[in-house]
């Protein structure tokens, strides 16, 4: 007996129409893109869907990722990524801290760290941005890390993009402060964040620190940043921001 077979969508799915149509609304009554996820069916829907709807939200995401400045041309504020307190402690208290939430650290980049030289911080609240290639260099398809991770183009572009703000290479050890208070919500979305950082010199290369998403969590680990390494257009890079032109 011939039968069809009606494949059979699940309660509660969305068009992608209909989702166009939500998506100003919610973003216009005060909605990150993360809340929107959190808090509809988006987990169910179809690959498809989810491609669209990435798509769309990362739209709003770089319109709530910059501010234009009024009256001043190309000129950009920074939204932080995220702000945390930095406390004096140890380099111990630290690493214990993380190992404390869950998260592992490989045992290459707890090498490098012991490495470095360990960094008191005064005690007072650090902000940092997320940014990518594409935003630090446009003009260039694939940016070495030579390129961005220098605090020379670094200054320069903050002045000639950012009104009142600019951003730095993060200290190695800002990397620990941040695992230690940095929430698993934070990372909803970033499956890898490289750190911007000057490369540290391993046996056989320059590395930098990233943290992934995995299973079980989080993990640091770190990356290949040689002179010759290109990165990905859209690499999720993590700057400290500061908010004075001083």
């Amino acid at each position: 007996m011939d039968m069809k077979v009606k494949k059979q969508v699940p309660a509660g799915s969305t068009s992608v129409a209909q989702w166009m149509e939500l998506l100003p609304v919610f973003v216009e009554s005060g909605f990150t893109p993360d809340h929107i996820r959190f808090l509809t069916n988006y987990p169910h829907e179809s690959v498809a869907v989810r491609k669209r709807l990435d798509e769309r939200l990362g739209e709003f995401e770089k319109q709530q990722h910059v501010t234009p400045v009024i009256g001043q041309l190309n000129r950009f504020l920074l939204t932080p990524w995220v702000s945390i307190p930095v406390r004096t402690t140890t380099q111990r208290q630290l690493l214990e801290d993380i190992r404390m939430k869950g998260i592992v650290i490989s045992a290459h980049a707890e090498q490098l760290l012991f490495a470095s030289p360990f960094s008191l911080f005064p005690e007072e609240e650090v902000s940092f941005a997320l940014l990518t290639p594409r935003e630090l260099a446009p003009q260039l398809r694939r940016a070495t890390s030579a390129r961005l991770l220098n605090a020379e183009y670094l200054d320069a572009w903050s002045a000639e993009t950012l009104s009142g703000q600019r951003v730095t290479l993060c200290d190695p050890y800002h990397t620990l402060h941040l695992l230690a208070h940095l929430s698993l919500d934070r990372f909803m979305r970033e499956k890898v964040v490289k750190i911007g950082m000057q490369p540290l010199r391993s046996e056989w290369h320059d590395e930098i620190f990233q943290i992934q998403k995995i299973e079980s969590g989080l993990t640091l680990q770190s990356t290949f940043a040689g002179t010759s390494n290109r990165l990905s257009p859209d690499a999720r890079i993590l700057f400290r921001l500061h908010h004075d032109a001083s």
